[in-house]
């Protein structure tokens, strides 16, 4: 496997994702030729470097619109109110979960922003607070379920395997797996480390460093491979029609979401992000600090961090509850 000096990596929007060219014309559109027209044009000039991300906010943007006519709600009429009502719709009628919530209601705040912006629309999401619980996060795996989830997999895929591991030990997001490349896997001062293209940025400043446990398992995948080039996805779809491209995010979260249920850990508190939760936790229990959490898993805000201490303290209470010093009370 060839030992490459990582590049900066952009990815400029498709029309296939939903976008047209920003030019002077392009923002010549008003609020007035109706959302199927406005939106190409806020997604042309996302400062993002997926066509997952984009396509991302062109799905939640839409679904949102599409209520909007469905509540006959008019583009050029809609209020704060009717932002909040919408809120209320994904919580109470579609139950969706505080996360999912969030995501939606921040692609929401980030379109009108731009309306304000470029002078087409007040900025009616600025103070709409996007629900996200941070004490509602995903469960965390106990040392028995990690080892556990890790011979499952092993039992079945290296790929799947080196994959899980990475997760687990390294802390990455979905996004951040699907995005890397052979090429990210390099060296500082004799120590072998992965640069992470994560979620909004258009280069790589982070990285995490690569232990012995978590190489191992990730040279015997690619070995499995034969001939890799730098420029490979590390992890590579192995269907007969997608064969050698890389794993989208949403494919990982269904192969670590089918290893979570084969170990009975069938229910929406478990997912592919349990495994980053798993690290963080594991962090705290074995004796580093919320700054290394921090570290590891590339948070802006050591606040988020500490929200890891929860559930560490959960755990630890768990295993030794002082309920214990009742068994005898009568």
């Amino acid at each position: 496997m060839p030992d490459l000096v990582p590049i900066q990596r952009y990815v400029a929007p498709r029309k296939e994702d939903g976008v047209v060219a920003v030019d002077g014309i392009a923002y010549n559109i008003t609020m007035a030729d109706g959302w199927r027209k406005v939106l190409p044009v806020y997604l042309a000039q996302k400062d993002v470097n997926s066509h997952e991300s984009i396509k991302t906010y062109k799905k939640e943007l839409t679904q949102f619109f599409r209520w909007t006519e469905k509540e006959s709600k008019p583009f050029t009429e809609l209020t704060k109110i009717d932002l909040l009502e919408y809120r209320d719709h994904l919580v109470k009628t579609r139950h969706c979960s505080s996360m999912t919530v969030a995501g939606y209601m921040i692609a929401i705040k980030g379109f009108y922003a731009w309306t304000e912006s470029v002078r087409k629309y007040p900025n009616i999401a600025g103070d709409i607070k996007t629900r996200f619980d941070q004490e509602h996060i995903k469960m965390h795996l106990t040392r028995e379920q990690t080892s556990n989830l890790l011979e499952y997999f092993k039992s079945r895929s290296l790929r799947d395997y080196a994959m899980a591991n990475l997760m687990l030990r390294c802390g990455l997001r979905t996004v951040e797996v699907s995005r890397a490349n052979v090429e990210d896997i390099a060296y500082i001062n004799g120590q072998r480390i992965l640069y992470i293209q994560g979620k909004g940025r258009m280069d790589k400043k982070r990285w995490v460093v690569i232990r012995e446990a978590t190489w191992t398992p990730i040279r015997e995948y690619l070995e499995s491979r034969g001939s890799v080039e730098g420029t490979d996805p590390l992890f590579a779809c192995e269907g007969t029609n997608s064969v050698g491209r890389g794993l989208s995010a949403r494919s990982i979260q269904d192969i670590c979401k089918r290893g979570l249920r084969a170990i009975g850990l069938d229910s929406h508190e478990y997912s592919a992000h349990s495994l980053r939760h798993t690290t963080g936790v594991s962090i705290l229990n074995n004796g580093g600090s919320v700054s290394d959490v921090q570290e590891v898993l590339g948070h802006k805000s050591i606040d988020t961090s500490r929200i890891y201490l929860k559930s560490a303290a959960q755990e630890l209470r768990l295993k030794n509850p002082a309920e214990r010093f009742l068994d005898d009370i009568a």
